[in-house]
């Protein structure tokens, strides 16, 4: 349960679980997806990765069938569970980090109502303070380190820096999977810039869209393969 100044803090997040909670069926994830789709076009604009884009983020999944997932930037939980939903293997897992506690909170009920907790699990704190964490978890539950896909959809300015640190922390590996949205807005410039130059290291598609449910202003989706990796310090 929230508590009131946490509600009034975060009030669209709240506004979408109450309308998710009323109006889809629980342990169906499409008529979660649906009802958040629904609240974003017709009562509040929020920033998921939305119906269209979301396409290409499963997509992705459906072609590369990870095993274990990494969402950077939960927000409602919407794009955790596309991801979840699509996942295929017995003991398989999306990890999702989230700065905002009282989003993680929303988020968790969502996903629930959704029906798929067993497959999601919300980190409060961000990927350099967690990194040491996710690594550790995934050595003790699964005795790998990296993750075979992972996306980003958090704060902008952060895209290249936190690439760097998923290398550095050898989160990711070869073969691993990088699905990053909103590849148009000039925060992740930087990023785009690095992979555009970085060939060598990452094969990347870039998938022309839309912000999510305004159809009118473009936006991009890049989905890369890291092929490589290249020596770095410790971050």
């Amino acid at each position: 349960m929230m508590s009131s100044s946490g509600a009034a803090t975060n009030r669209r997040e709240a506004g979408v679980l109450q309308h998710v909670l009323h109006s889809a069926e629980k342990g169906n994830p499409q008529s979660v997806l649906d009802a958040m789709d629904s609240y974003a076009q017709q009562k509040e604009w929020l920033p998921n990765i939305g119906d269209e884009k979301g396409a290409i983020l499963d997509a992705a999944v459906k072609r590369w069938n990870p095993e274990l997932c990494l969402e950077l930037g939960t927000f409602c939980g919407y794009s955790a569970i596309r991801i979840a939903f699509l996942l295929t293997h017995p003991h398989s897992k999306l990890f999702s980090l989230e700065i905002d506690p009282i989003r993680a909170q929303i988020a968790r009920a969502i996903i629930d109502h959704a029906g798929l907790s067993s497959k999601v699990e919300i980190m409060e704190g961000t990927l350099s303070e967690q990194g040491d964490k996710l690594a550790e978890v995934l050595k003790a539950g699964w005795g790998v380190s990296q993750f075979g896909l992972v996306f980003v959809d958090h704060d902008k300015t952060l895209y290249l820096a936190d690439f760097e640190r998923l290398k550095n922390k050898r989160l990711i590996g070869t073969g691993s999977v990088i699905v990053t949205d909103n590849m148009k807005f000039e925060g992740s410039a930087a990023f785009l810039e690095y992979l555009r130059g970085h060939g060598e290291e990452l094969e990347t598609e870039e998938h022309m869209s839309h912000v999510e449910y305004r159809p009118w202003e473009p936006d991009m989706v890049t989905v890369s393969v890291y092929k490589a990796h290249l020596p770095q310090l410790n971050n």
